[in-house]
């Protein structure tokens, strides 16, 4: 019986590492990306958050990342030349684009 149980809690152990092992490659995509928002770096932030939406976090990170994506998105768009044509990228934010 505590064979078993040893087992169990070892299984368990290996299961959560896994998942932590498996997260970490769009932890570092969005972290980058904030870093360059951070930085007024605003089309490098957007190309690590889509970076980091290809490693397919869970729901409540790839909100968050969507989120920071729009926000770079906007920061990217001048009115004051009537450049509407950066209005369409917009829509790389929305979930659909990436899962269906």
């Amino acid at each position: 019986m505590r064979k078993k149980l040893i087992i169990i809690i070892y299984v368990i152990l290996i299961i959560l590492f896994l998942n932590f092992i498996i997260q970490i490659p769009y932890v570092i995509k969005y972290n980058a990306g904030n870093k360059l928002y951070n930085e007024g770096k605003y089309k490098e932030a957007k190309n690590e958050y889509l970076e980091s939406l290809k490693f397919y976090p869970k729901k409540e990170h790839e909100c968050k990342i969507r989120i920071n994506l729009a926000l770079s998105i906007l920061k990217n768009i001048s009115f004051g030349d009537n450049d509407y044509t950066k209005l369409i990228n917009f829509n790389s934010a929305r979930r659909s684009t990436y899962r269906k």
